[in-house]
């Protein structure tokens, strides 16, 4: 009996000991306006493209998002909290995690390296939308740090705002994001563009709701969220919103060489993001099922790319062919088209596409999404 006893004393001080650091952190501090704003500042000028690259850390696009925040709120002591796909809320104090190690960076702290990869495989850019407020596109409410969810049949994707330039020479809004398949990775650098007019809690620009820790546990304050809809009050006949979202910022509207230079270089970074999926997934899918619905099939097949490198190609047009240019605008634009015709980019070994080719292929639509296709086939080229 005294054995027992002794067992069961030394099973209460283990599982005592185990609930002490069950926790990553008890927070220091609550999320305030100030707070916010060093974040913002955070994001714009310590977070790059290399950011997940150089701490050898795996991403996709809501993985970047959700982690940056964390690491943040891990770095100054604030609590942070999440919906899983499942409905839980999964926050600094859940009760299924051993503390971090706050005196060592975040990519070498193991307990928070363990805890942050659980959390990211238990979220995505759908279960983001529940721990988010719409924004006013406006520059008080629009800054670097919040982001752009979009929302496809089964999928989604997350656009970080990286910086908010008010120059009125390129596109305001530059972003950041990770893409799918999860791997370690640089960000992908480029202006934000979207044309379509977004949906009611589905898609358009968000920040992260605020939670509080109060008496040992996090929960989010009541927020009235109706406030912050405008961004979704535009008519079906209103500028594209990329477009719009630039006039509300810049209080005037872009130059038409100013659009067709970023939507030039959108163009240049969305080809060459292409040709690494493209490649990669035809490696993939020689060996793995690509069947349709298949994880594969998500990760290497690209109609939402495809559509969006088509409507970038149809704006260019747009741009050269708006009536109110002056003659110098459009010849500067041309020359900006003929340098695009001269680029080379290598799809394959030894095989290589033009800018020229590129325009006339997804004009004529024979590019292919499928990624049971060969690789010149997705290009359009057999």
């Amino acid at each position: 009996m005294l054995i027992y006893a002794r067992f069961f004393l030394l099973l209460l001080m283990t599982c005592g000991s185990l609930a002490v650091n069950a926790q990553l952190w008890v927070s220091e501090n609550n999320w305030t306006d100030q707070w916010e704003s060093q974040y913002s500042q955070w994001i714009s000028k310590e977070v790059d493209k290399s950011f997940f690259l150089k701490a050898n850390f795996e991403t996709d696009c809501a993985d970047a998002v959700i982690a940056l925040r964390i690491i943040f709120a891990r770095q100054n002591k604030l609590p942070f909290q999440f919906t899983t796909g499942s409905g839980d809320k999964i926050n600094n104090l859940s009760k299924i995690f051993k503390a971090a190690d706050l005196s060592q960076d975040w990519f070498v702290d193991r307990n928070f390296i363990l805890a942050l990869k659980e959390i990211l495989s238990r979220t995505n850019s759908k279960t983001l939308i529940q721990d988010s407020v719409s924004i006013r596109i406006t520059q008080n409410e629009l800054y670097a740090g919040t982001y752009f969810i979009h929302d496809f049949n089964n999928s989604g994707h997350v656009d970080l705002v990286h910086k908010v330039i008010l120059n009125g020479q390129i596109y305001p809004i530059r972003m950041l994001s990770s893409t799918v398949p999860k791997k370690t990775r640089e960000l992908l650098e480029y202006p934000f563009y979207f044309s379509s007019k977004p949906i009611k809690n589905k898609t358009g620009f968000f920040k992260f709701r605020n939670p509080i820790e109060k008496n040992g546990l996090v929960s989010y304050l009541g927020i009235d969220n109706n406030a912050n809809y405008e961004q979704y009050q535009l008519g079906e006949n209103d500028l594209i919103f990329s477009d719009y979202v630039s006039l509300q910022l810049l209080k005037m509207p872009l130059s038409s060489y100013a659009k067709a230079f970023d939507l030039m270089q959108l163009l240049i970074s969305k080809i060459n993001e292409r040709v690494r999926i493209i490649q990669n997934g035809f490696a993939f899918c020689i060996i793995n099922s690509c069947a349709d619905g298949s994880q594969g099939y998500y990760n290497y097949s690209t109609p939402s790319r495809d559509a969006n490198i088509l409507y970038i190609i149809m704006q260019l047009k747009s741009a050269m062919s708006q009536s109110q240019n002056s003659q110098d605008e459009i010849s500067a634009i041309s020359d900006l088209l003929y340098e695009f015709y001269d680029i080379r980019f290598e799809i394959s070994y030894n095989t290589q596409v033009s800018g020229k080719q590129i325009l006339e292929i997804w004009s004529n639509g024979l590019y292919s999404s499928n990624p049971r296709d060969t690789v010149l086939t997705r290009w359009g080229l057999k």
